[in-house]
C-alpha cells in the first residue's frame, strides 16, 4: 500500500505565494482566478468524500496548476497515504505539467513514465523495437552509471525534470533517462505519464503501478 504522500511546503521558493482562505495549505504561485479557487475546493471535497470529480474549465484559466495545487495541498495537510498519477494525452502536456509543478511551493519526489523512444538518447538503439530492446538497452547502460543515476535524487526532494531536461542530463552524465525514471517510479509521490498506461489493459498488466489509495488526475 502507498505511504503517506511526503510533501513538504517551501513558501520561500516564491515571494508571491497566495494562500486561499478556509483551505489549509493551499498556495498558488500567483494570484488565483476565482475558477482556480473553485477547482481547488472541488478537489478537496472529492478527496475528503472519496468521490470522483469531473471538472470543466475554459482554456487559459490555469486548470493544470489548480488540479495540482488542489491535490498536493490536501495531502500535505492530511498526511494520508496516497500516490498521485497525473495522466496526459500528449508528451508536450507532460512537460507542461512538470513546468507547473516547479512553480508550486510543494516539494516531493516525481518521475515521468513514457515510451522508451521519447527518452532514448542512444542513436544506435532508437530503431530497435520497444519490446525487443530492453536487454540491449540495459546492457548498454551498464552498472557503472549507478552513482550518477542516484546523484540526480535530492534527499531534500527530487527536482522535477521535464523530458528535454532528462535527455540532456542523460547525455551529460552518461545514463539512460528511461531506466532512471523507471527505477524511481515506485518511490515517487507524483508520477506523470500518458493516460494509455492505465487505460490500455495490456499496458496496465505489464506495469506494476500501486493504485491502492492512489489519486488519478486525467487531463
Amino acid at each position: 500500500h502507498n505511504k503517506p504522500l511526503a510533501i513538504e511546503l517551501d513558501t520561500s521558493r516564491s515571494p508571491n505565494q497566495y494562500q486561499v482562505e478556509h483551505l489549509p495549505n493551499v498556495y498558488f504561485p500567483c494570484q488565483p482566478y476565482p475558477q482556480q479557487i473553485a477547482i481547488a475546493k472541488t478537489i478537496h471535497q472529492a478527496l475528503e468524500q472519496g468521490k470522483n470529480a469531473l471538472i470543466d474549465s475554459p482554456t487559459g484559466t490555469g486548470k493544470t496548476l489548480s488540479l495540482l495545487v488542489g491535490v498536493l495541498s490536501y495531502y500535505s495537510f492530511t498526511n494520508l497515504p496516497c500516490k498521485l498519477y497525473y495522466l496526459t494525452r500528449t508528451h508536450s502536456q507532460i512537460n507542461q505539467v512538470i513546468a507547473e509543478l516547479k512553480r508550486t511551493c510543494y516539494r516531493f519526489q516525481t518521475t515521468i513514465i513514457t515510451a522508451r523512444e521519447s527518452m532514448c538518447i542512444n542513436q544506435s538503439l532508437q530503431q530497435v523495437k520497444e519490446g525487443s530492446s530492453t536487454g540491449v538497452v540495459r546492457a548498454s547502460v551498464g552498472s557503472a552509471n549507478a552513482s550518477t543515476v542516484s546523484g540526480l535524487t535530492n534527499q531534500n526532494k527530487i527536482i522535477a525534470f521535464g523530458i528535454p531536461h532528462l535527455r540532456e542530463a542523460g547525455r551529460t552524465n552518461k545514463f539512460c533517462p528511461y531506466f532512471h525514471q523507471r527505477k524511481y517510479e515506485p518511490t515517487s509521490e507524483v508520477v506523470v505519464m500518458p493516460y494509455n498506461y492505465l487505460f490500455d489493459l495490456e499496458m496496465l498488466k505489464s506495469n506494476k503501478f500501486e493504485l491502492a489509495n492512489a489519486v488519478v488526475l486525467v487531463d
